[in-house]
């Protein structure tokens, strides 16, 4: 019995090491040396996203995108709002309802006035749905000119599965690689800061061609071997 009990169980854990598991860590991009340090406020933007025709299994709808992008935020050190909390904000200051309005005007009048409200806005969108090798797109864009700043990504393999399970752990990794980014940022900042510092001496930057290979002698004289 005993035999047969740990046979069993070897062939579980061979099965499920076997089973290939989604690529969940996706791969994070600054943008021409832009700055995100500074990003304290993010805001979710409606995403770009239309549920593929065929899938192997049952795919997100963007109702859940939206749902699980808000739900996502908690991972994230920023202060983060809602797509809603930003359409009610327009609605309040501008006596507009973006949530209303058809989708490229309603897009504008967002980008218009994000600005006022966040730093940054992060907008989602899925390609390559229709031929089963989604991939999935998290642009960051400054929210006072629109200009992307950032970009995380993640493919999906011919075995993976694009399903709720997997659309949520994509979005928390773009939250979490996002604050990871923007700390590894600031640290290399600092180091530079560090670095520049030492080699400042009296007010002077130092070269290589300023700092002398041995020391001089004072007396103008050659060393006596």
């Amino acid at each position: 019995m005993k035999k047969l009990f740990g046979s069993f169980l070897a062939a579980v854990l061979l099965l499920v090491m076997a089973v290939p598991a989604f690529a969940t860590s996706g791969k994070g991009e600054i943008l021409d040396d832009a700055d995100i340090t500074n990003v304290t406020r993010l805001a979710i933007a409606t995403p770009i996203y239309t549920p593929p025709t065929e899938a192997k299994t049952t795919p997100p709808t963007r109702e859940e995108i939206v749902e699980i992008m808000e739900n996502a935020r908690n991972s994230s050190n920023c202060y983060v709002l809602t797509y809603d909390e930003v359409a009610q904000n327009i609605k309040q200051d501008i006596n507009i309802d973006i949530r209303v309005l058809e989708k490229k005007k309603a897009a504008k009048i967002y980008a218009e006035n994000i600005a006022k409200y966040c730093d940054a806005y992060v907008l989602m969108m899925a390609t390559g749905l229709d031929n089963k090798r989604p991939t999935l797109f998290f642009g960051v864009h400054r929210a006072k000119d629109s200009v992307q700043i950032y970009d995380y990504r993640v493919n999906f393999g011919r075995t993976d599965v694009f399903d709720v399970t997997t659309m949520k752990e994509a979005a928390e990794g773009f939250f979490k690689e996002f604050d990871r980014s923007a700390k590894a940022q600031e640290k290399d900042r600092e180091k530079e800061a560090k670095k520049q510092m030492m080699m400042t001496l009296d007010g002077k930057i130092l070269t290589g061609k300023d700092i002398p290979d041995e020391e001089e002698n004072t007396d103008g004289k050659e060393d006596k071997k």
